[in-house]
């Protein structure tokens, strides 16, 4: 999406591509330096997203589902050498 590579379980999270405007909207949104909160975070394409495309100072994701949480972690793994700004995530 947007050129952003991240890994989704389909048969444990919720994504829907039809809201990838929404994304690329929210990214237009954030201010260089701004410490961002992404509550419900699910699979992380909003995180990813901000991740790839602002100047944002720091990214922290809240999601409940574990196996979206996973997927989270291991799209930032392919990410690891990219990253722009540290992203802390948070199950529960």
């Amino acid at each position: 999406e947007f050129g952003v590579r991240m890994i989704i379980d389909l048969d444990a999270c919720f994504f829907s591509p039809r809201l990838a405007g929404e994304r690329q909207r929210l990214c237009q949104q954030v201010q260089p330096g701004e410490r961002i909160l992404v509550a419900f975070a699910g699979c992380g394409p909003e995180v990813l997203q901000i991740l790839s495309h602002t100047e944002a100072a720091q990214i922290a994701a809240v999601e409940l589902n574990a196996a979206a949480v996973r997927c989270l972690q291991r799209s930032l793994q392919i990410k690891e050498g990219q990253k722009i700004c540290p992203v802390e995530v948070f199950e529960g």
